[in-house]
């Protein structure tokens, strides 16, 4: 998991959830290297049979800019899973 390249040079990424079309919060902020994003989703987001959910990212690079890699395809993040939880009652 630690072959992702550093972006380092780049601007901070945002990452804003869409529900449905529908974003559902504003968006977050995302570091650089791995990390765990939790971010929670109304039940009323939600509607039985398929949903669909889309991750939107505010900027995208290309690795040959910013790493020195002959990678020239515009990239957002790595996503490594989308998990999907009930909400825990509180």
């Amino acid at each position: 998991e630690d072959d992702v390249p550093d972006y380092s040079g780049t601007v901070t990424q945002a990452l804003t959830l869409l529900v449905n079309g529908q974003p559902v919060a504003a968006p977050t902020t995302i570091a650089s290297g791995w990390q765990r994003t939790d971010i929670a989703v109304s039940a009323a987001r939600w509607r039985a049979g398929v949903n669909r959910l889309v991750l939107e990212f505010a900027y995208e690079a290309r690795p040959s800019d910013v790493s020195g890699s002959s990678d020239a395809r515009l990239l957002a993040a790595a996503v490594d899973a989308v998990t999907i939880v009930p909400a825990v009652a509180q």
